[in-house]
């Protein structure tokens, strides 16, 4: 396990009152960025590496963490917390009966005694279901009391939200062993899903399945995220089949630490735009 941190100089851990953490947690890894809210500037980014089998070596290894990262010892103004699932279910605002959260989301996926199911309002009249490990959810609950918790895929939705309205677009976020794919036609979104991927083959047999069954064609853009090397083969072999295969940017909605351009901008906005959610 291993720290990568980028931090700006004018990052003060006697002001974290006036900071926005954002945590993004899954069993292979451990991020976390701090939006300076007075400035609106991204100040500081980690990533750890993890290799958790289940939510107890999880709550183990991310004890760990908590225990030693001093950043994380100290007080928020307010706290976002992602986990990485497979298990997102997708529905309509105007159809959706908070009463009926198990029903609609076991429709899916079979009922977990151990999990929560986390309900996220989006701004496109779209509601996300996803399971949290009750164990991992405690965890830092107990830590970051003020802490509020979302899909992995609702920094998905907040990003897309502020891009081109007129556009088909398949958004393709990939972090190690999961890839999250949003597809959105025009300004109506009509798919997320989740997949376990071993290696960029399975991905793009995962993006190519999931366009053909939409029916998407050649000139729907795709916008890429997450750990993908630039000059890897998936970008290369993508551009085989579609026009427009692009790296996501940053958005213009908050300002950033020149140490983030240390890496590509794609690698982190999963974290850096889950502290747009709300």
């Amino acid at each position: 396990m291993y720290a990568s941190p980028f931090i700006d100089e004018t990052f003060d851990i006697d002001n974290c009152h006036n900071y926005m953490l954002s945590i993004r947690c899954a069993p292979d890894g451990f991020y976390f960025s701090i939006l300076d809210l007075i400035v609106n500037k991204l100040i500081v980014f980690t990533e750890y590496d993890l290799n958790a089998a289940t939510p107890f070596q999880l709550k183990n290894e991310v004890t760990e963490i908590l225990g030693k990262e001093t950043i994380l010892q100290q007080n928020f103004k307010s706290v976002n917390i992602s986990y990485s699932s497979r298990e997102i279910v997708l529905a309509p605002q105007a159809l959706f009966n908070p009463e009926e959260v198990d029903a609609l989301f076991h429709i899916h996926f079979e009922s977990n005694r151990n999990n929560e199911i986390i309900v996220n309002k989006t701004t496109n009249d779209i509601v996300l279901l996803a399971a949290l490990p009750k164990i991992i959810k405690d965890l830092l609950l107990n830590h970051f009391p003020n802490a509020r918790f979302f899909t992995a895929a609702s920094a998905l939705f907040h990003y897309n939200t502020h891009l081109a309205s007129n556009q088909n677009r398949l958004l393709v976020q990939v972090d190690k062993h999961m890839m999250y794919l949003l597809y959105s036609k025009g300004n109506t979104i009509q798919m997320v899903n989740a997949f376990f991927v071993k290696n960029e083959t399975d991905s793009l047999y995962y993006i190519l399945n999931t366009m053909k069954q939409l029916q998407a064609d050649h000139k729907t853009e795709l916008l890429l995220l997450g750990h993908i090397q630039q000059n890897s083969t998936l970008p290369k072999q993508l551009r085989n089949y579609f026009e427009h295969v692009n790296f996501a940017r940053f958005s213009h909605q908050y300002t950033v630490s020149y140490t983030f351009h240390q890496e590509p901008e794609h690698y982190h906005l999963a974290t850096t735009e889950l502290a747009l959610c709300e």
